[in-house]
């Protein structure tokens, strides 16, 4: 789960975001005046790539805490060093 997203969301007309459509993938660029938001952009940044390098279990790790087993499945989350 995001920590920097609701921030984001309830903040969301003070900053500026452009994505651009490339034949790879996408770029979001988001910016602000305000220092803060920066820095929950930067961290939301951050988020984003532990979940994309790290896949479900980063995400689940703030769900479901470090460890505990998935749902209705009795495997655990491992988060990879």
């Amino acid at each position: 789960m995001s920590q920097s997203l609701p921030t984001l969301c309830r903040n969301a007309g003070d900053y500026r975001r452009q994505l651009t459509l490339t034949p790879t993938g996408v770029i979001a660029e988001e910016t602000s005046d305000d220092p803060a938001l920066t820095d929950a952009i930067r961290a939301h940044a951050r988020e984003v790539t532990g979940f994309v390098r790290d896949a479900m279990p980063a995400m689940m790790h703030g769900v479901m805490g470090p460890g505990r087993p998935a749902i209705a499945t009795g495997h655990r989350w491992v988060r990879q060093a």
